[in-house]
């Protein structure tokens, strides 16, 4: 097999990764970690140091290269400079082969639920540290996750800071829409068990109710 990926590497000039086939033993989702991980063993990555305070996230869900999954891009960026950290690199950002090689560069990987396989290749392959955060999908959830990658990288007090900085914008919109749109309603859930528990601690939050209806579709 790398015989033939080094042979179409050859003649079309680009990057060429094989993703083994499990159609009949997994679902989509495993079939989006498998190809991470298929990505993070046999993507060429440069020589380059880690700096410190470089970041690479792998696992996240980016389905389509449309406004909402680049808005899911956009923020995690936006927390983790939050935190004083750069993030180099984003899996998946829809963005270019450079862009995911420039997790070379990263001294800490943030493992997210869909890439946990993919994180933990990519960390040994660079000699980076390896931190399994929850997915941030809910104030709770990411009150969780700046905190486990602020004590990871030593950042505990600027966690802190960013958390209640977050919350005070975030909250008053909330305690005036709670009561109107969603206190003592019931609502049910379809979809991956990576989001579910995000939406019954959000339900939760807001004062409404999850219904007999509420699961996830294994």
């Amino acid at each position: 097999t790398l015989a033939i990926v080094a042979d179409i590497e050859a003649e079309l000039g680009k990057p060429v990764v094989s993703i083994p086939s499990r159609s009949l033993s997994t679902d989509w989702l495993g079939g989006y970690q498998e190809s991470l991980a298929a990505l993070a063993g046999q993507l060429a990555l440069p020589e380059r140091p880690r700096r410190q305070n470089a970041v690479a996230i792998v696992g996240l869900l980016h389905d389509r290269n449309e406004a909402d999954c680049r808005g899911n891009v956009d923020e995690l960026v936006r927390l983790l400079r939050g935190l004083d950290l750069d993030p180099v690199s984003v899996w998946l950002s829809g963005g270019t082969v450079a862009e995911l090689a420039a997790a070379a560069g990263a001294s800490t990987i943030v493992s997210l639920p869909y890439g946990r396989k993919a994180a933990k290749t990519l960390a040994e392959r660079v000699g980076a540290r390896l931190v399994e955060a929850e997915l941030p999908f809910g104030l709770p959830a990411t009150e969780r996750f700046v905190r486990q990658v602020a004590e990871a990288c030593d950042r505990v007090r600027r966690g802190e800071r960013l958390i209640d900085a977050e919350l005070s914008a975030v909250v008053p919109a909330l305690e005036w829409l709670g009561p109107f749109l969603f206190q003592e309603k019931r609502f049910g859930f379809i979809g991956d068990p990576y989001l579910r528990p995000g939406f019954c601690e959000t339900i939760g939050l807001v004062g409404a109710k999850r219904g007999p209806m509420a699961k996830l579709a294994d």
